[in-house]
């Protein structure tokens, strides 16, 4: 492998295509500047650390325009020998039925390249595979020192070893797995060099797939929503099949994110401020079977996030989960409490998230501030910003004195009246102080319905 400038290869070597660019993802990133892109196979292209070791296609918006290529000249093996994989050091053919990691010239590959002692030969999977067959079994040399995961300035993941996944933890760390390591170091639940990630959490419980629910909108014209997902099969290398848990699809695409659970996951906690004051479990306060005072404050677990909630229980999220869920992405809060959909995250100037639901009965300073910026209005002092939804076009926002007569604005104006209707009430949708006009339209203040489904599944 080798890169040059300019767009082309030389006569006598190849693009790197997309699917080798997966598969060694770790090991062209690493062969780059941070900041650079180099041409693959097809106008594809890869971005260094900075980019986050980022695959682009053909047709993907890139950062900057690629200025090298990154190349490979195939090695051939004759009828006599064997190609073998070797990460971090260079592949290369050996005799059929070698046994101590010699190439055909009978150099040690593992000390040539100092990677230490070789420890044997291992067939690794780089995909896995629908259906019962070994075709991305490779026969590969181990080493003593393997190619350590990749990771960007904030410290993450960007790139793992071949024939290895990015496997997100919950409580223990993110790392990188062998694909089906269950088949390479007989046990689950281990980083690529064999260590056990659930040591400190009572150890391996399951691997899950966890899903980000997404809403597709069918027929815009006609405002339907649902959601679609199913379960699927994966098969195994001994030709089992293995279900995981429900997978989320969007235009066949099955995306999730491959997790670690284990035994004794930390959670959330409820923490006196006084000695003499004894707090709920974080469990009887969720549920409603205990309440908490002033006294007692939430401590989240680090794979976690504080949200304070406008009109429902403040609570733990999920780093990455859904909009308006628990720390298992499975409570809706909002759908809990009554309040409909989870509508956004407001944050104040503290850094503090509040979890914002589409039926609020009180209005949102944050929610209110942002939605008035985007109409344009500015309000003089002693009135507050009004809202209208889009089921009333005759009734714009507006002003109001915030000791003024229901209805009107900051002049006085009835304002449903000017519309041809009169006043009704004022509705909270999204903690926004909303007018709704007594005018025979049906008005709900929350977009219409929407289906909703189980979706994610982490515990």
């Amino acid at each position: 492998m080798k890169i040059v400038e300019g767009e082309l290869c030389p006569s006598d070597y190849r693009h790197i295509t997309i699917e080798e660019a997966k598969v060694f993802k770790r090991k062209l990133c690493s062969s780059i500047q941070p900041s650079e892109i180099v041409w693959l196979e097809n106008h594809a292209a890869i971005g260094g650390v900075e980019h986050d070791c980022m695959i682009f296609t053909q047709n993907d918006n890139k950062p900057s325009t690629p200025s090298a290529s990154i190349c490979q000249k195939p090695i051939e093996c004759d009828a006599s020998s064997e190609l073998i994989i070797a990460p971090g050091a260079h592949d290369y053919c050996a005799e059929v039925g070698d046994t101590r990691g010699f190439d055909i010239n009978h150099n040690n590959i593992c000390t040539k390249y100092g990677r230490g002692n070789f420890i044997g030969y291992k067939y690794l999977y780089t995909k896995r595979s629908r259906r019962p067959d070994d075709e991305s079994r490779i026969k590969t040399a181990m080493c003593e020192e393997n190619d350590k995961p990749l990771k960007n300035v904030m410290g993450e993941i960007v790139a793992c070893p071949y024939a290895t996944e990015f496997v997100k933890g919950m409580s223990s760390e993110d790392h990188c797995a062998y694909i089906w390591n269950e088949y390479i170091w007989e046990e689950k639940g281990l980083d690529y060099n064999g260590n056990s990630i659930c040591k400190n959490y009572g150890g391996f419980e399951e691997y899950i797939y966890r899903v980000q629910r997404r809403i597709i909108n069918l027929q815009p014209s006609e405002n339907i929503w649902e959601y679609s997902y199913f379960r699927r099969d994966f098969y195994a290398p001994d030709g089992s099949s293995q279900t995981f848990p429900t997978e989320h699809v969007l235009s066949n695409k099955i995306v999730g994110q491959r997790t670690l659970i284990c035994q004794k996951e930390e959670r959330p906690r409820l923490v006196s401020k006084d000695k003499f004051i004894d707090c709920p479990s974080y469990d009887e306060y969720i549920n409603g079977l205990r309440s908490i005072t002033s006294n007692c404050s939430i401590e989240c677990p680090l794979y976690s996030e504080f949200v304070k909630g406008h009109s429902v229980k403040d609570h733990c999220a999920l780093k990455g989960g859904d909009l308006g869920y628990d720390i298992n992405n499975e409570i809706n809060f909002c759908k809990k409490e009554g309040k409909g959909f989870p509508a956004e995250y407001v944050i104040n100037e503290e850094g503090v998230k509040t979890l914002i639901c589409e039926k609020e009965y009180s209005s949102n300073i944050i929610a209110t501030k942002n939605k008035q910026e985007k109409s344009g209005i500015e309000c003089p002092k002693g009135t507050e910003f009004i809202d209208t939804n889009k089921y009333q076009p005759r009734v714009q926002p507006h002003c109001k004195m915030i000791n003024g007569a229901p209805g009107t604005n900051e002049k006085g104006v009835d304002i449903c009246a000017k519309a041809g209707s009169k006043f009704e009430f004022y509705e909270y949708p999204k903690g926004i102080k909303t007018l709704k006009c007594n005018d025979n339209i049906s008005s709900s203040g929350t977009g219409g319905h929407r289906a909703e489904t189980a979706g994610g599944n982490v515990r």
